[in-house]
């Protein structure tokens, strides 16, 4: 591995570490390997009884750790307000634990990024292509991590390399499955705390753009997955662009969080097949007066396709897979000249129908 120790430090961070899931076998064997190791771990205030943390954590001072949430629940910071957040921070934070916090599966709020600036806090966010579910106050301090520990580059001329992971092997950037990756790191490599590192730069520039044309939580529901979407940045502008150019109707499979983006553009009908929303599509249908029909089913399933009114021709048909190939049955839904697009890896690719 080609790093100039000399010149690069490394920032690592792995959550959701708490008294039943440490790994300190695993983490005391890198700080035996490496000459001056430090790892940032965001710790769940709820499951962290002193006695523990001062037995063995606190015995163990190549590890800092920073607040990851208050009971680390799916959306508990979503709906926190700037009093509920202080209170929630304010009561889960130790002696033992360092001013930064990191909302569970980054559903933050902008109440909780008021709190974190207004206490002093640094917030760490998803990544510099990533919206927040808050607007960060001006002056809030932000931590982004720039790479994984499942993929460490193998050449890296940066000043700080900063890798994000999980203490449990989850997501494809578990300790545990990502160990062998960390001790490919020159052993003489300098680590720092996040904390460390937001004290020396004075933390990280909010990097995200959004168009005001856009609805912001269009952005938010479309660019996080553990809410229905993976799309980029540039994808949410392309389908917004394309749905405003092409209009409506949309016949949609897979597609999720992107009925959100068709439906607000266009005002026009969306029949999505797939039904399984993981977040509160009806509620939030309601909220933007969206028109949809959700036709849960695949397109190989005879029902489901009989499901479609007859008379139904969408201007454009959206396939959110990795296979380009489109059934006949569905395509007789589609208006002649209507668009096709499909979504293959990191790539929209469009074509009409002839």
């Amino acid at each position: 591995m080609n790093i100039d120790t000399k010149k690069t430090r490394v920032v690592i961070n792995l959550d959701d570490f708490y008294s039943c899931q440490h790994r300190f076998p695993k983490l005391d064997a890198l700080n035996s390997y490496f000459d001056n190791f430090k790892i940032t771990v965001f710790a769940i205030p709820d499951c962290l009884p002193e006695d523990w943390v001062k037995m063995d954590v606190l015995s163990r001072p190549y590890i800092q750790m920073a607040l990851h949430g208050a009971h680390h629940l799916f959306h508990e910071c979503a709906n926190w307000d700037y009093v509920t957040a202080v209170k929630a921070i304010t009561e889960a934070e130790q002696s033992w634990t360092v001013q930064g916090f990191k909302a569970p599966f980054w559903i933050d709020s902008t109440g909780t990024l008021e709190a974190c600036k207004r206490l002093g806090y640094w917030a760490a966010l998803n990544g510099v292509h990533e919206p927040p579910y808050g607007n960060p106050p001006e002056g809030l301090k932000i931590y982004y991590h720039t790479g994984d520990i499942s993929n460490i580059p193998e050449d890296f001329e940066g000043e700080y390399l900063k890798l994000h992971g999980h203490i449990q092997d989850v997501c494809g950037n578990g300790l545990g499955e990502c160990f062998d990756n960390i001790i490919k790191l020159p052993k003489d490599t300098e680590f720092m705390w996040i904390d460390d590192y937001v004290k020396e730069t004075g933390g990280d520039t909010l990097s995200w753009k959004f168009r005001k044309d856009i609805p912001y939580d269009c952005y938010k529901l479309s660019m996080h997955e553990y809410l229905g979407g993976r799309f980029t940045q540039a994808d949410v502008e392309a389908l917004w662009d394309l749905a405003k150019e092409e209009g409506g109707p949309i016949l949609e499979v897979g597609g999720k969080a992107s009925s959100v983006i068709f439906g607000i553009a266009t005002g026009g009908l969306v029949v999505t097949i797939d039904g399984s929303y993981a977040f509160d599509f009806n509620k939030y249908a309601q909220k933007h007066n969206l028109k949809y029909m959700i036709l849960p089913g695949s397109i190989e399933e005879p029902k489901t396709i009989e499901q479609i009114p007859k008379d139904f021709k969408a201007q454009i048909l959206f396939i959110d897979n990795e296979d380009s190939k489109v059934s006949k049955p569905i395509l007789s839904f589609v208006k002649d000249g209507g668009l096709i697009v499909s979504k293959i890896k990191e790539r929209l690719i469009m074509k009409r129908k002839e």
